[in-house]
């Protein structure tokens, strides 16, 4: 079965986006795929703990105005706190013919109110733990990013894929992205791990190997999904000669 085109990819990449909610964008043409896209901070939400299987009710307060300001990312690992509509500028991502020279984001600075929620979180279950090192991490706090998932680890340590893919993905975003891959690549049969092997490979130019992991990823992830349309993007992209 032949992958879908990029032109189709893009225009469903962009319908979904659009119909997360009526907060979603600000107004944009379907065809301008260079123009910046607002992502729906509820649906974000929810992508953000979906990416890990964890479940917090309680959003901080001032993550809408996160989501909005967050800057936009092109390899975007399957990890707590990342959602598929922080690819915001898909068109310089399809334009670019080195995807590895395309950059690391910045981090993001933290509201006040995001901070103390982090700070509640010590006390919290399991996946706040996980979502709090998630936010800090988007801040650039690597070390205190880890100190959380050592104290969600403490709380539950059956749960140690998620714990082991937060970790890579520290990495990731710290530009040591050989460790990230290697750690990914000891996790067991896993859509995230599948998912950011696929992403590590298509980003350091290795299509081959990245078309493996996004369609093994494809396969286990539901197909309504949005992490699902982004493997779709990534694994039409990796098709590109």
């Amino acid at each position: 079965m032949n992958a879908p085109s990029i032109a189709s990819l893009t225009a469903d990449f962009l319908t979904a986006q659009i119909e997360f909610g009526e907060m979603s964008f600000s107004e944009v043409d379907a065809y301008n795929i260079t123009a910046g896209l607002r992502a729906d901070p509820k649906q974000a939400w929810a992508d953000a703990q979906a990416a890990a299987g964890i479940q917090v009710n309680q959003v901080p307060t001032e993550w809408a105005t996160f989501v909005w300001w967050h800057e936009t990312a092109y390899a975007i690992p399957m990890a707590a706190g990342e959602y598929p509509q922080r690819l915001r500028e898909l068109g310089i991502l399809l334009s670019e013919k080195n995807l590895s020279a395309l950059p690391t984001p910045r981090a993001s600075t933290l509201p006040a109110g995001m901070q103390r929620w982090i700070e509640k979180a010590k006390l919290g279950s399991f996946d706040q733990l996980v979502m709090a090192a998630a936010l800090l991490r988007s801040a650039g706090e690597f070390h205190r990013a880890q100190e959380y998932l050592d104290l969600a680890e403490t709380k539950d340590a059956s749960k140690r894929d998620v714990i082991a893919n937060e970790r890579a993905t520290l990495h990731w975003f710290a530009n040591d992205r050989a460790k990230a891959v290697e750690m990914w690549s000891k996790i067991d049969h896993h859509p995230a791990s599948q998912f950011n092997q696929g992403v590590a490979a298509l980003f350091n130019g290795e299509k081959v190997k990245a078309k493996t992991f996004l369609k093994q990823a494809q396969k286990m992830l539901p197909e309504n999904s949005p992490w699902y349309d982004l493997a779709s993007l990534y694994l039409s992209i990796s098709e590109i000669e």
